[in-house]
This record gives structure tokens, C-alpha cells and sequence, in this order.
């Protein structure tokens, strides 16, 4: 999701899509686990702890997905992006691609993850008074309907509403962004 000029690497990611697109294979360090759908924590905490200078490796990995179209998200997490001021920000405006408009069937689920009572509370009150946004259903809701993964920095509380405990509740896998880097296979 960086932002710079053409460069050779990024020539070879075109090359090399070409190849998958004909060949069906997956160049990252073993084969994918399918499309992720990020919540906006992984995307923050990549931009913020993993320096594309010192792990070259990781962000070519990861624009890798990207180019893939495996690494996904939604429009609103998008819009939580955004509200920001920041080399993430103007990278996602380079890849406004993946951060899809929800599907009716999206929606659909969304409203059968806020059918649940409990999980009402995942709606903060803060964000409702001031119009923020709230991706966390609509992450859920695009990785049950296209049977992908989510990846959220949070984690599974007892009782809680976060996105872990609502993927678990519907059968959606869910990973940490640690995991999902295990998950690849990845290395540094």
C-alpha cells in the first residue's frame, strides 16, 4: 500500500501477476490462506511499527497480497483512514480499490450481527453522537460473505463485542495480524 514511484520491484509485481493471473500460482512464502478483510488496527500498526525501509521483506510481501487482490477491506474503514494525516492515508488513497462499497448481502449481515443484542454494544456512543464511522460489522459482514478472514489487532474478552468474539459467534475465521503473518509463512 506504499506510495512511491515505479520501481523495478514494483514492475516485477506486474510480471510476476501476470504469471499468477495465467498459472494460478501465489508467489508469497507458501501458498495463500485466501483473502483477508483488515480492519483498520493492522493497517495502523503496520504503518506505524514496520518501516517499509528496514522491513523491505514485510512491505513486499504485503503489497504482494495487495496486488493479489487478497488483502481487502471496506469503505468504511476507508473513511476511518481517512480522518487521518499520514503516510496511511495517502497510501490508501492510492489503493482505493480494495476498500469496497458493502454488497446487499454485506448489509444483510450486518444487520444479523445487530440482530444479536449483545453485540449492539459494539456500536460506540461516542461515534454515534459525533457521526463517526463504525467498520468493525461491515469488516465481519465482508469476510462472512466472501468467506475470507478478518484481521483486527483486538482480541477475543469474555462477554465482550469486539470483532473477535462476533466472528466467533458466526463462524468467521479471525486472526491477529501476528497470526496472519504466521499464517503466510512469513520470515524476517
Amino acid at each position: 500500500m506504499r506510495i512511491c514511484p515505479l520501481t523495478s520491484y514494483q514492475e516485477n509485481i506486474s510480471k510476476r501477476l501476470l504469471h499468477i493471473t495465467q498459472n494460478g500460482v501465489h508467489f508469497s512464502s507458501r501458498e495463500s490462506t485466501g483473502e483477508r478483510c483488515c480492519q483498520h488496527s493492522p493497517f495502523v500498526s503496520l504503518f506505524k511499527n514496520f518501516y517499509p525501509s528496514t522491513f523491505v521483506t514485510l512491505w513486499e510481501n504485503f503489497d504482494a497480497l495487495i496486488y493479489a487482490e487478497e488483502i481487502v477491506s471496506t469503505r468504511e474503514v476507508y473513511r476511518e483512514i481517512e480522518r487521518q494525516d499520514d503516510e496511511l492515508k495517502e497510501s490508501a488513497k492510492a489503493h482505493k480499490a480494495i476498500f469496497t462499497t458493502p454488497t446487499p448481502e454485506e448489509g444483510a449481515f450486518v444487520s444479523r450481527i445487530y440482530r444479536v443484542a449483545h453485540f449492539q454494544a459494539n456500536i460506540e456512543e461516542q461515534k454515534l453522537l459525533k457521526g463517526g464511522t463504525n467498520a468493525d460489522a461491515f469488516v465481519i459482514a465482508k469476510a462472512a460473505v466472501s468467506r475470507a478472514s478478518v484481521v483486527t489487532l483486538e482480541e477475543s474478552r469474555p462477554n465482550a463485542a469486539k470483532i473477535p468474539n462476533i466472528c466467533e459467534h458466526f463462524g468467521v475465521p479471525c486472526f491477529s495480524l501476528e497470526e496472519f503473518m504466521q499464517e503466510e509463512g512469513w520470515r524476517f
